[in-house]
């Protein structure tokens, strides 16, 4: 689940916004309820945004939060770290 979690919070890094449908297509071999527990998971912490639209047809769009944002500076931090040392 750690995975899975590092894996979406990473996808959704790179939009200002995705749908359910995208971000399942960037996290390989998930299935939608995992996907769904992950996401609802990560609300829960505060790291992700669900907004919903209720156009038609309706959809989601998740982002991260502000707080969110603030760690991926520490994540590519490490990252950069991880290359030049590792």
């Amino acid at each position: 689940v750690l995975e899975i979690s590092r894996t979406a919070f990473y996808e959704l890094s790179k939009h200002e916004s995705m749908r359910f449908g995208e971000l399942k297509k960037a996290v390989l071999d998930i299935s939608n309820t995992v996907l769904t527990s992950t996401l609802k998971a990560l609300e829960n912490q505060g790291l992700v945004l669900r907004q919903q639209f209720n156009e038609v047809p309706p959809h989601v769009e998740y982002s991260l939060t502000e707080s969110a944002k603030a760690l991926d500076k520490v994540f590519q931090t490490m990252r950069e770290w991880g290359n030049r040392y590792l």
